[in-house]
């Protein structure tokens, strides 16, 4: 189905989707309403021999990563300028009262072409549901594809999201970090959801304060959201419907004036990538080392629902991948790994636990896409049966446990 396709579909049918989910479809928005603000008491991990501090809720900004007028980064990216913190809350209350949320949902989708990037961000209005109220950015095809997931119904996946929230919160909601921003600026604010926030959501972390270029991203849009949500408006009061399945765009053409165009949905993201291939020679050793036994293995990989945290960095969702025997549940292995860490990078973690057990299995288990992406090419190379189930009891056993642990 085209992207265009599925707008249509989501477009005509949204009323019924937001009844299916109970008055709400998944979103980013929903996302940012579900985390608590609180802090429980760390537990201390070892992750490739660095001591980590590990949350239960989202971590408040410590000093080392607050968004202010000195020169400061995250994870190596320049933090916002003055300048840029002042144009950036700015666009967000003058957004604010425009209050496009009246007249949009988030299924009026405006794509804003950023003259800096010269990527395409992709940008839902939230609040017509009375709950959260902003505007969701998505960058590039990745963001599109992410937003078309949520749009469709798909639970919303903390790990696999790629999206920039710009929210109006209250005060409570804020972290000192947040706090000092608006301070800074000299902003006197008042009253429920008056208050902006901003958080970054990137695949595999947790929700961050902004870097420059995301603040800058984020002006524009809102910038050009309030414009595009104008003409809308003027243009449901005289055709008395919403615009179909064309995309309401902003472009500046090269003297740098914005201009309005109505445009085909850009082509639909890519099919998802083959799956990686085996080192041949790692395969060649367990097939040498590891004698064949008539063991089943339960194989699956998680995120743990806490972020890590270090010191000037963007706090990232560990994933944790478990080995254990389907019999009797004696764990073959369990590791931690950073959210980053590539696909090839897990996959020889399985033909590691083969090598160091000496044991290769009769059959694998996984009950997921990605264990079975990543566990397939292997036991397809050396001849072991696998199979998708729905259930890993052994399994779900293990990663229960082990979350207890790490989570106090």
């Amino acid at each position: 189905m085209s992207t265009a396709a599925l707008y249509g579909d989501l477009r005509n049918g949204r009323w019924q989707s937001k009844r299916a989910h109970g008055g709400r479809r998944p979103s980013i928005a929903g996302v940012k309403r579900s985390i608590s603000a609180g802090i429980c008491a760390p537990s201390t991990l070892i992750i490739s021999g660095q001591s980590i501090t590990l949350d239960r809720h989202m971590p408040k900004a410590s000093g080392t990563s607050k968004p202010n007028t000195r020169a400061s980064t995250i994870d190596g990216e320049p933090v916002p300028t003055a300048e840029e913190w002042a144009r950036l809350f700015r666009a967000a209350l003058e957004y604010k009262e425009l209050a496009p949320w009246r007249w949009m949902s988030d299924i009026d989708l405006v794509a804003v072409h950023d003259p800096e990037s010269q990527s395409v961000a992709y940008c839902s209005v939230f609040g017509d549901a009375g709950e959260v109220f902003g505007l969701g950015v998505y960058p590039g095809s990745e963001g599109l594809e992410c937003y078309l997931r949520q749009a469709s119904g798909e639970p919303v996946d903390l790990a696999r999201q790629l999206a920039i929230l710009a929210s109006f919160e209250d005060r409570e909601a804020l972290d000192a970090s947040d706090r000092q921003t608006i301070a800074s600026l000299g902003l006197k604010l008042r009253g429920r959801k008056a208050w902006p926030q901003f958080r970054s959501f990137r695949p595999g972390y947790y929700p961050w304060h902004l870097v420059g270029w995301e603040a800058r991203m984020v002006a524009t849009a809102l910038e050009q959201v309030a414009v595009a949500a104008t003409l809308l408006r003027h243009r449901r009061a005289e055709d008395g419907q919403a615009a179909g399945e064309l995309l309401l765009t902003r472009r500046p053409d090269r003297a740098g004036s914005w201009n309005t165009f109505w445009e085909d949905f850009p082509d639909p993201p890519q099919s998802p990538r083959k799956p990686p291939k085996p080192d041949p020679v790692r395969i060649a050793a367990v097939s040498q080392i590891a004698r064949r036994t008539q063991l089943t293995w339960e194989v699956g990989l998680f995120e743990i629902p806490a972020p890590v945290r270090q010191a000037g960095r963007r706090p990232y969702l560990p994933v944790i991948w478990i080995c254990t025997d389907a019999d009797s549940g004696f764990v073959f292995h369990a590791e931690i790994v950073e959210s980053w860490r590539t696909d090839p990078e897990l996959q020889e973690g399985l033909l590691r636990v083969m090598l160091a057990s000496r044991i290769r299995p009769r059959r694998i288990l996984v009950a997921d896409d990605r264990s079975w992406a990543l566990a397939g090419p292997v036991a397809l190379a050396l001849g072991t049966h696998i199979q998708r189930v729905r259930r890993l009891p052994r399994y779900s056993q293990a990663a229960r446990s082990l979350t207890a642990a790490l989570i106090r």
